[in-house]
C-alpha cells in the first residue's frame, strides 16, 4: 500500500484490516480469542459469520481493531473473511484525527453511526506530526502488540461530522498554536465519496431479495428454461424466468381482477438491468372495495345460476299427535 494509494482513499473515519489467526470459542457464541504472533486477544463476531469461522484453524479475517486503555489490550471484531486474499495479513488502514488525550498523542476515530461515540487508538508512529486535530489516512502493520505505521498522507482537514455528544468523558482536543494561525477553518468541510475499494471493503454481506407486482400478462416467449418475459420500471427493466407450470397460474385461474408477485432474488446485470434468480410467482384475487362489485368470469357466473334455480319444495305431511301408550290394565 503506497501513499499515492492512501492519498486516492475517500476522507472518511475508517479501522479495518486483515489478519491471519486462529479462532477460538468463548463461553458465548459471539466472543472468543484470537491467536496470533504467539498473543491472545479478545475477539468479538458478527452473527453472520458465525457459520463461516472455523475454530482451531488459521483463518484471514477482516476485523474491526479496538484498544482498552484499562487493560492496556487490544481486541478484534471479526465481521468477514478475506476470501480475496488482497490485503497482507497484519495490515490495517486508519483513518481519524491525530490530536492529544490526557497528554498522551492518540488517533481519534469517529463512527458515522447515530449516537456512535468515538474511540481512540495508540500509535507507534516514528517521527510523527504535531497532534494538532489534522485529519491523517495510515497504512500500518499490527506487530508484536504494536499498531505500527508504515505509510501516511495528510495533514488534512477533519471531515464534517456531528459533535462528540458532551456526555463524552474525554477531554476536548489540545489544538497546537500552529493550527490556530492556519486557514484550515476557512476550507471547505466537505468530506469527498469514498472509493470503490473503501466501498467494497465497508460493504457488509446481505441477501438481496426483490418483489415486484403487476396486474396484466406480460408479453412472454418460450425459451429452454421455460418461459421468459420482462417487467420496467421506468428504464430498468428486470427480466424474469419461469418454468411453464409457474407461469400457467397466469393464465388459468378465475380472478376478475387479480394482482401477481413474482420474487427472488438479485442477479446478474443485464444491458437493460438485471437478471431475477430462482424466481417464483404468486397470483392473488383483489378485493373489491364496499359498495362495488366485481365483473365474474362466465364459468363462475354460470355457476352461481345454477346454484341460485328454485326448487320445489313438497310440504312435509303433518303428523297426527303421538298419543301415550295404553297400559293392560289386569282385573281382580
Amino acid at each position: 500500500m503506497s501513499k499515492d494509494y492512501l492519498q486516492k482513499q475517500g476522507q472518511f473515519y475508517q479501522a479495518l484490516g486483515t489478519v491471519e489467526a486462529v479462532f477460538l470459542p468463548g463461553d458465548s457464541p459471539a466472543r472468543g480469542e484470537l491467536v496470533m504472533q504467539g498473543q491472545h486477544f479478545t475477539a468479538w463476531v458478527r452473527g453472520v459469520m458465525l457459520k463461516h469461522l472455523c475454530p482451531g484453524e488459521a483463518q484471514r479475517l477482516r476485523v474491526y481493531p479496538r484498544f482498552h486503555k484499562a487493560e492496556s489490550q487490544w481486541s478484534f471484531t471479526i465481521i468477514a473473511l478475506d476470501n480475496d486474499q488482497q490485503s497482507t495479513p497484519g495490515e490495517f488502514l486508519l483513518k481519524g484525527n491525530w490530536l492529544l488525550v490526557h497528554q498522551t498523542p492518540l488517533l481519534q476515530v469517529r463512527q458515522t453511526r447515530k449516537g456512535g461515540k468515538p474511540f481512540y487508538l495508540p500509535l507507534e508512529w516514528s517521527e510523527a506530526p504535531e497532534p494538532d486535530a489534522h485529519f491523517w489516512m495510515l497504512q500500518c502493520h499490527f506487530m508484536a502488540g504494536k499498531m505500527v505505521v508504515a505509510q501516511a498522507a495528510g495533514p488534512y482537514p477533519p471531515p464534517a461530522q456531528e459533535q462528540t455528544p458532551r456526555s463524552e468523558a474525554l477531554p476536548a482536543p489540545v489544538l497546537s498554536p500552529r493550527l490556530a494561525k492556519s486557514p484550515v477553518d476557512s476550507l471547505s468541510q466537505t468530506t469527498s465519496p469514498p472509493s470503490i475499494a473503501a466501498i467494497k471493503a465497508m460493504a457488509t454481506p446481505a441477501k438481496v431479495e426483490v418483489t415486484c407486482k403487476f396486474s396484466e400478462v406480460p408479453q412472454h416467449r418460450t425459451v429452454p428454461e421455460g418461459v421468459e418475459f420482462y417487467l420496467a420500471q421506468g428504464e430498468r427493466i428486470l427480466t424474469v424466468t419461469l418454468k411453464a407450470k409457474q407461469f400457467n397460474k397466469l393464465l388459468n385461474h378465475n380472478y376478475a381482477d387479480w394482482v401477481a408477485a413474482v420474487s427472488g432474488q438479485l442477479g446478474a446485470a443485464t444491458t437493460t438491468g438485471f437478471e431475477l434468480s430462482n424466481a417464483s410467482l404468486q397470483v392473488f384475487e383483489r378485493q373489491s372495495k364496499p359498495g362495488q362489485a366485481a365483473e365474474v368470469p362466465a364459468t363462475v357466473k354460470e355457476a352461481a345460476t345454477a346454484q341460485a334455480k328454485p326448487t320445489s319444495i313438497t310440504p312435509a305431511t303433518e303428523r297426527p299427535p303421538r298419543q301415550k301408550p295404553l297400559r293392560d290394565v289386569q282385573l281382580r
